[in-house]
């Protein structure tokens, strides 16, 4: 069973009360004890109020991103110091895993992911589950591991490949390179592209418009960082291949 970090949970309680006062984090404690156990529903139900709060301060511009997120992480480092780690139900354990994938306590959130794609429900589920395992593999150092388990979800339908482009492009590949495997990254991105591209949404939903509207640019984003790391595999000519397709999959803007 894994230490809490009681340590860390004092220090994250006193930078959060430097920033918001004393006695009080984003929203009052008290809210969390008056709500007794921790389920897994009432985990999500903490997170989502926290980010929403956060967001609300992002767009007003009291904060920056990087503010946002330290803010979030310390938050979720106090809620998981109240979760009995070792009694999670495994029927559960994605939710509880998004708090310590949110407080970056990288081992715990692997242990959950790992039960929770075992007992995965649905095609949605095995899928955002794997991609967050792979993750929590990445930010352990172990980058060969993590391209692996996002490997996994690579058979995927086309109604359910929605989250393979992001979690590779944004969680996955920047924790795992650097770590010896980058060539093999860039192949997974590029995986994650041709996923991204069959994905099939419905544009008359306000998730599917989004999709759509976003999938230019994030292709790009992908092809650009493939091209980055076959270059730091010694891979030149993928690297070239990458960079040449990355423009042909870039935003156009309107000309009047």
């Amino acid at each position: 069973m894994f230490r809490r970090a009681t340590t860390a949970r004092l220090w994250a309680l006193l930078l959060v009360a430097l920033a918001f006062g004393c006695g009080r984090t984003l929203r009052d404690q008290n809210e969390r004890i008056l709500k007794g156990p921790l389920t897994g529903d009432l985990v999500r139900q903490e997170l989502a109020d926290d980010n929403r709060v956060l967001q609300g301060r992002l767009e007003r511009g009291e904060i920056d991103e990087a503010k946002s997120r330290s803010l979030m992480k310390l938050e979720a480092t106090d809620l998981v110091d109240k979760i009995d780690f070792a009694n999670i139900p495994a029927a559960k354990a994605w939710e509880f895993g998004e708090a310590y994938r949110t407080a970056e306590m990288w081992p715990q959130a692997a242990k959950l992911y790992e039960e929770a794609v075992k007992v995965a429900p649905d095609e949605d589920r095995r899928v955002n589950d794997t991609l967050h395992l792979a993750e929590a593999l990445a930010h352990l150092g172990m980058a060969k591991a993590a391209i692996a388990t996002a490997k996994k979800v690579m058979n995927a339908a086309p109604s359910a490949s929605a989250p393979i482009l992001y979690g590779v492009l944004y969680q996955i590949a920047p924790a795992a390179k650097g770590q010896g495997a980058d060539v093999e990254l860039a192949r997974l991105l590029e995986q994650a592209i041709g996923k991204h591209q069959a994905t099939v949404v419905d544009p008359k939903t306000d998730a599917g418009a989004a999709f759509l509207r976003a999938k230019g640019t994030h292709i790009t984003r992908a092809y650009l960082l493939a091209s980055e790391l076959y270059a730091q595999g010694g891979d030149a000519a993928d690297a070239e291949r990458a960079r040449e397709s990355a423009k042909g999959t870039a935003p156009q803007r309107e000309t009047r």
